[in-house]
């Protein structure tokens, strides 16, 4: 069996990767709920969204995806050069989001580095910081915006 192999039957590395996934699910679906589902809803947990200030608290957390669902008419969020690392506890994944949104009649599309730091809670695994950071990606846009199809 391959090292890459090993990696991917790895039963922590497949918890991951699925409650990684559900994060952005979440966002793209602009769901709430979904949202309340993948994170440990504890007192310290943290975000950091890109530009904005360290959030703490599942609550204070909780109110920001709200204001942003509720801001956003659709969203789709394209995670790429994906790395996860997992001990029996805690994992992290960091990756590349290339984000498209569509609010207020117009189209944006940005880049963002994001760390996810997931623990290790009975059977699943479940979100306890996620930080993302802007990058300066130059993005080509051509004819006029209007609403993306998003799948």
């Amino acid at each position: 069996m391959t090292a890459q192999e090993q990696v991917t039957l790895n039963p922590d590395r497949i918890g991951v990767e699925g409650a990684n996934l559900n994060f952005y699910q979440a966002m793209q679906n602009l769901s709430i709920d979904m949202m309340d589902a993948v994170w440990l809803q504890a007192d310290w947990v943290q975000c950091v969204h890109p530009n904005w200030e360290t959030i703490t608290g599942w609550d204070e957390i909780r109110a920001s995806w709200v204001n942003i669902f509720q801001n956003t008419h659709r969203m789709h969020i394209q995670p790429s050069e994906i790395a996860i690392h997992t001990d029996s506890q805690f994992a992290w994944v960091t990756c590349v989001e290339s984000i498209h949104t569509f609010a207020g009649g117009r189209m944006g599309i940005s880049f963002a580095q994001a760390t996810n730091v997931f623990k290790h809670e009975g059977e699943d695994w479940k979100m306890v910081h996620h930080h993302a950071s802007p990058l300066p990606r130059e993005v080509a846009l051509s004819g006029t915006a209007s609403a993306p199809s998003l799948n």
